[in-house]
């Protein structure tokens, strides 16, 4: 298969699968949302016109982008496991989309941005599941995904550990599920 098939092939499955995602995380946002590896903000065209977005990626090239498409929202470059955003209204969500498995210290990350959610506020994770991290990688062998140092997952989350990972930061889960046929898993946990 040439280059250029792999890779529209490659971009067009991100898409259907970021797209997938956003559709099962939206009714969970409203208001003033921060989305944490926002990537090229996919869940932008999924939201309300009045939501008041905020995207923060660790990848220039990456948030540039955003910006390119996007205009009007804010978006920041910031190392996330280590900086958070200066703001000074709390945030009604905060998305962590296919996000805490990439993270090698995701208590850091909770530590870091959790103070920015305001009471009541809704933090919203999703993650794989143990065979969506298996077809992952076989989809990255034929060429389908790219192997790249964003993909590497150091952790492959089970529901219940997910769960756990927000009920032990003080928040109430509201919901957690499998979707994607099994491959992701979602855990929402409110402040």
């Amino acid at each position: 298969m040439g280059t250029i098939i792999k890779t529209r092939i490659r971009h067009r499955f991100s898409v259907l699968l970021s797209r997938s995602r956003a559709r099962k995380v939206l009714p969970y946002v409203h208001g003033r949302v921060l989305d944490v590896g926002c990537g090229v903000g996919t869940i932008i065209e999924f939201l309300p016109r009045d939501t008041d977005y905020v995207g923060v990626d660790s990848v220039r090239n990456v948030v540039e982008k955003l910006l390119s498409i996007y205009p009007r929202v804010s978006a920041h470059v910031l190392d996330i496991q280590r900086e958070v955003l200066s703001c000074r209204e709390p945030f009604d969500a905060i998305l962590a989309i296919a996000l805490i498995e990439h993270l090698k210290r995701p208590l850091d990350f909770l530590d870091l941005y959790l103070p920015l959610l305001a009471p009541g506020g809704k933090i919203v994770v999703t993650t794989p599941t143990r065979l969506g991290d298996r077809v992952h990688h076989m989809l990255q062998v034929v060429g389908i995904t790219d192997p790249g140092v964003s993909d590497v997952h150091h952790h492959i989350y089970r529901l219940h550990e997910l769960v756990d990972l927000l009920e032990g930061r003080g928040l109430e889960v509201v919901a957690s599920r499998r979707f994607q046929m099994g491959m992701n898993q979602i855990a929402v946990g409110r402040k």
